[in-house]
C-alpha cells in the first residue's frame, strides 16, 4: 500500500483522489441508456394513436401526451394488424403520423380488413404528404408503411392508392 511522507507526494496523492472522484461520476453518466439509444437510433417515420382529436389535439404542437401507442421505423412496413390486446381502440381519436424527410419520405395506408386485403376496396385512406397531426382515426383494423409515391394496393394502379383525407 502507498503511504504519502512528503508534503509534496501527499499533494499529488490528494490530487489524484479527486480527479479520481471528479471524472469517475461523469464516466458513469456519459454512458447511453437504452432509452437515449432509442431517440438517437435514425427513423424515417413516427406513427401515434392519439387519445384526443382536434380540437383538444392540436396539430401546432406534438400533442405526446396524448400518445397511446407508438411505433417508427426507418423503412417499408408490411400490413400490420391493430394488435386490440395492446390497447383499447375506442380510446383512438386521432393518429400522428411523420414522415419528413426528402430524401427517405413514407406514405402511411390504412386498410379496414384485419390483414390489409380486400383491394382498393378495404383501403380507408392515406397519408401521402409526409405530416399530419390530429388526422381523425377513421377506424382502420390494419396498416402499411410504403415509399412515398408508392401504390397503397400493389397492382392497384394510380398514386398512393387513397386520398388524404
Amino acid at each position: 500500500m502507498f503511504i504519502p511522507t512528503s508534503p509534496y507526494s501527499i499533494m499529488k496523492f490528494l490530487a489524484a483522489c479527486l480527479t479520481l472522484i471528479s471524472v469517475s461520476p461523469w464516466m458513469v453518466n456519459a454512458l447511453p441508456t437504452p432509452e437515449d439509444l432509442t431517440v438517437l437510433a435514425y427513423r424515417a417515420w413516427d406513427f401515434r394513436f392519439l387519445s384526443e382529436a382536434p380540437p383538444v389535439c392540436n396539430s401546432s404542437v406534438n400533442n405526446i401526451e396524448y400518445s397511446i401507442l407508438h411505433y417508427s421505423g426507418a423503412q417499408r412496413r408490411d400490413c400490420q394488424v391493430l394488435n386490440l390486446a395492446e390497447f383499447n381502440s375506442t380510446n383512438v381519436k386521432s393518429i400522428s403520423w411523420k414522415s419528413p424527410s426528402d430524401v427517405n419520405q413514407y406514405d402511411l395506408c390504412m386498410f379496414s380488413s384485419s390483414d390489409c386485403s380486400g383491394g382498393k376496396g378495404s383501403l380507408l385512406g392515406s397519408i401521402t404528404n409526409g405530416w399530419d397531426v390530429c388526422y381523425v382515426y377513421n377506424g382502420f383494423e390494419s396498416w402499411t408503411v410504403v415509399p412515398n409515391g408508392e401504390a397503397c394496393v400493389p397492382g392497384g394502379g394510380g398514386d398512393g392508392a387513397g386520398e388524404e383525407e
